[in-house]
């Protein structure tokens, strides 16, 4: 059974591992926004955050941690394609 079959409370556990939350409140990660420890994908996309080395997906009010290795890759792809855009936009808004 892999993590991601777990339930949120075992995920992790087992050979050494400690537990790793695979789900996180709206208001902390709220928090982790403001303060800067967190992300997102990018100006307009809202529902992804890079947050302690991970991809977290919005889902109403609680964010999941993405743990397809398939996903992650879309995602990290996703960010760097949408940073350059971004720029792209600032660049535009400030002439």
């Amino acid at each position: 059974m892999t993590d991601s079959m777990l339930s949120p409370a075992t995920a992790g556990q087992g050979e050494g591992r400690t537990a790793k939350p695979m789900e996180i409140q709206s208001a902390k990660m709220d928090e982790a926004l403001t303060l800067g420890r967190a992300r997102y994908l990018s100006e307009t996309i809202r529902d992804f955050v890079r947050f302690k080395g991970a991809w977290w997906i919005l889902d109403r009010d609680i964010w999941f941690l993405a743990d397809d290795e398939e996903l992650i890759a879309s995602l990290d792809a996703a960010a760097e394609l949408m940073r350059t855009m971004d720029a792209g936009v600032q660049q535009q808004q400030t002439r």
